[in-house]
């Protein structure tokens, strides 16, 4: 699901938030001027030039601002979430349980780890690190919001709608933190998870726990309530792709096929590179009856992704339905090659579409005349 972290968070996949150590609003010219034994300086500086992308040098810096002060959780967080970004994740485990011990108050070194370990699949450790945050801090709101996450993921809808519930009604603490951008990743279809811009912190854990709380609703059936979470979602952020996605699929499932064809071209419109969006527009076309432009959306999902077999299955179902049986049975032939899996089914709906042979009677034998 990358980041920015305390005062500024990060943002993962999607979905998680992090925490980044305190970067400076005002850099003050009396620390950059100041001792250069104090930890504090080089503290800052390591921040300044992790923003900048500079990470060989801001890891020089939090190393001294340790050496300086041992078991300094701001920077030991920092130092953790560097070695993240630059792929050492068993540095990074180290630098936030190291944090964790010196400062067991400090919560952003709690997010972070439980992020981490949720990149990795390791729901257990994530949730063992974000219930031990919300124990200590029950108003936390970027644990609540990871947990709600978790929950979401682990199947438990009624847990996580339940902390996502308490981060949206607003009554959780927001620390005065800058945020910086996220990019949660893609998945397909399903999951086409998208960029979010830039936020304050209070908007991007409302959109995170909006979507998720979302979804909840959605599969468990309450589609009024999914609706009314993805509308409330886009009134925050109107270019936040999956919100769109996840609305046309709700408002498919209910019957609403002009709204659902509404909500697709704006996820499709906004991420033209993810296939499922173009598929799933396809579908809801040729529900209002729409098939040559359904036809172009499921070659335009078939150029992005030139193997997935349901879009040439959807071509073939279109085919049917403006009775051009040849190009049907060709189109559903083809879904079966791709998708070794799923053959017999394909071909199943292809037989329906064989060409008659003619037949022909038994030749007669003429007599020949003597």
């Amino acid at each position: 699901m990358e980041t920015i972290k305390t005062p500024a968070k990060k943002i993962s996949c999607g979905s998680k938030f992090r925490c980044y150590s305190l970067f400076a609003i005002c850099y003050s010219l009396f620390f950059m001027s100041g001792c250069n034994r104090d930890p504090q300086y080089y503290y800052e500086e390591g921040n300044r030039q992790a923003s900048a992308g500079r990470f060989a040098d801001a890891v020089e810096n939090y190393n001294q601002a340790i050496i300086l002060k041992k078991g300094f959780p701001e920077a030991l967080t920092s130092r953790g979430l560097i070695y993240e970004k630059t792929g050492d994740r068993q540095k990074a485990i180290f630098n936030y349980k190291k944090a964790i011990a010196a400062a067991p108050a400090y919560m952003p070194a709690y997010n972070n780890l439980s992020a981490l370990y949720l990149d990795e699949g390791n729901l257990h450790e994530a949730s063992k690190y974000l219930t031990s945050a919300i124990e200590l801090s029950p108003d936390y709101a970027y644990a609540r919001l990871n947990r709600g996450i978790l929950f979401y993921r682990k199947g438990d809808c009624a847990a996580a709608v339940s902390d996502l519930s308490r981060v949206i009604a607003g009554s959780l603490e927001t620390p005065s933190q800058a945020y910086g951008s996220a990019v949660p990743k893609a998945h397909g279809p399903q999951n086409g998870q998208s960029s979010l811009l830039q936020k304050t912190a209070e908007n991007t854990s409302m959109i995170l726990a909006f979507y998720h709380r979302g979804l909840c609703y959605r599969k468990t059936g309450n589609f009024t309530g999914a609706l009314s979470d993805f509308g409330s979602l886009l009134a925050l952020d109107k270019k936040f792709a999956p919100a769109w996605f996840e609305s046309g699929r709700t408002r498919f499932s209910v019957g609403d096929y002009p709204g659902a064809v509404n909500d697709f071209y704006n996820a499709s419109g906004l991420k033209t590179e993810i296939y499922g969006y173009q598929y799933a527009l396809a579908k809801a076309l040729i529900k209002l009856g729409n098939y040559n432009e359904a036809l172009a959306y499921a070659d335009k999902a078939l150029a992005l992704k030139n193997d997935y077999a349901p879009a040439c299955a959807l071509k073939g179902d279109i085919f049917v339905l403006i009775n051009n049986k040849a190009a049907a049975r060709e189109q559903y032939l083809k879904a079966a090659q791709l998708s070794p899996e799923n053959a017999a089914f394909y071909r199943a709906r292809a037989s329906a579409f064989e060409e008659e042979r003619p037949k022909h009677g038994p030749k007669k034998r003429r007599m020949q005349k003597r």
